[in-house]
């Protein structure tokens, strides 16, 4: 089995120059490698941007690390981009062109609820057609659910059976007002985990 992997430190910090005698243990079973490869593979990203009422004040700087990232990624990734609000929307299926990303970031304007769980279910459908092994979703959201018709439990299951690693970019409030936004940071740190990706937190 072929598995893409990127390895971090107790800090979080990204581990270069790995080599082929380094051991993986899978529940304290060391496994053997038969093939290793150190390379900037490409990959099909999926972008979930939330554009919910809760996000006013904080879509200029949730977008703007997202696109920057996307400007030194592999000329060989893909990109699409589902947008959050009262209900998901595919706003750009994938594509290797970033100004087409940026312009579709530009043109959304914060409002309504948050349908997060919904949006998921969403994001992993266009990776059935990607054209990269590596494939990854990326969350950027203050990651509150309030509207979605799928649960939590339905959402999960998909997500394991899914060959995509979750990542997420959390926008959290210093100090969250509501119940959903107390709940926000665990959502995307447990969805993220269950991949073997994790959350980014930015306060404000």
């Amino acid at each position: 089995m072929l598995v893409s992997v990127t390895v971090t430190g107790q800090k979080g910090r990204i581990v270069m120059g790995l080599q082929k005698d380094t051991s993986i243990f899978d529940q304290n079973n060391q496994e053997l490698i038969r093939h290793f490869s150190n390379e900037n593979a490409p990959i099909s990203l999926g972008i979930i941007f939330d554009t919910s009422d809760s996000m006013w004040g904080k879509i200029e700087r949730s977008r703007e690390p997202v696109v920057q990232f996307l400007r030194r990624s592999n000329p060989e990734d893909e990109f699409s981009l589902v947008g959050i609000n009262d209900r998901p929307e595919l706003l750009v299926d994938f594509t290797s062109s970033v100004d087409e990303i940026q312009d579709a970031f530009l043109k959304v304007k914060p409002g309504g609820t948050t349908a997060l769980f919904d949006a998921i279910y969403l994001g992993l459908d266009p990776m059935k057609k990607a054209r990269n092994k590596r494939k990854v979703l990326l969350i950027v959201s203050d990651s509150e659910d309030n509207h979605s018709r799928y649960t939590k439990k339905e959402v999960w299951s998909v997500v394991r059976e899914a060959d995509v690693q979750i990542y997420a970019l959390g926008i959290f409030d210093d100090a969250p007002r509501t119940k959903a936004e107390r709940a926000g940071p665990d959502i995307l740190r447990d969805v993220a985990s269950v991949t073997g990706g994790r959350t980014f937190p930015i306060y404000s």
